[in-house]
């Protein structure tokens, strides 16, 4: 029992900023999704732009905390390998004239297919060594066993996971898949930010 009671007072219910944006973004989302057009889900959209700039600032922001910088450097390189992913490595900028949401193949672009994936791998497979490299189970673990849990910014996270996979592969809703990502990536940079700089939430390095 007292077990149970020292796991629910780490539960934190505040609302932060990034809980709050998240919170009105979740019924904007799913009016979006019922009444915007689908060319709003298209790649280089204002959405994908504005998902692209949280990605990146999920890059740099881990790079700038002082404590467990091993752990948030693996926090950015994931961030980096989302970011790649979010812009099919590069090809999003290279879009065909007069054709919406259609660009070019690598071979058009003048550089092998090979290239590109490859270097995907590399980056994918560097941040698993990385990992086990830095022991990075240790401070997750840490984490997992006694950080404060910033509930509203994971229950967002889940929740939007859920929603972005179902709208994408069970009912082609793309304007509902590309809003809730948004709100995905907002709320893990809610929890970077919480967890790499507000003190209620920081561990000490060991």
């Amino acid at each position: 029992m007292s077990f149970i009671k020292q796991q629910l007072k780490r539960l934190d219910f505040k609302f932060y900023p990034t809980s709050i944006i998240c919170a009105v973004m979740f019924p904007i989302a799913l009016l979006c999704g019922i009444y915007m057009p689908e060319r709003y889900a298209y790649e280089n959209s204002a959405v994908e732009i504005i998902q692209i700039i949280i990605l990146i600032t999920c890059v740099i922001f881990p790079l700038t905390i002082k404590h467990h910088k091993y752990l948030f450097r693996f926090v950015s390189l994931v961030a980096f390998i989302l970011l790649l992913r979010e812009i099919s490595m590069g090809r999003v900028f290279f879009p065909i004239s007069g054709k919406l949401d259609t660009y070019k193949k690598w071979s058009e672009i003048g550089v092998n297919s090979l290239i590109p994936n490859a270097i995907y791998v590399i980056i994918i497979a560097y941040s698993v060594i990385y990992f086990f490299q830095k022991k990075l189970w240790n401070p997750v673990y840490d984490y997992a066993k006694n950080a404060r849990i910033a509930i509203w910014d994971f229950s967002f996270m889940v929740i939007s996971v859920v929603i972005s996979e179902i709208s994408e592969n069970k009912y082609h809703a793309f304007v509902t898949e590309e809003c809730f990502e948004t709100i995905l990536y907002i709320a893990v940079l809610g929890i970077i930010y919480k967890y790499g700089f507000r003190p209620e939430f920081k561990l000490k390095s060991k």
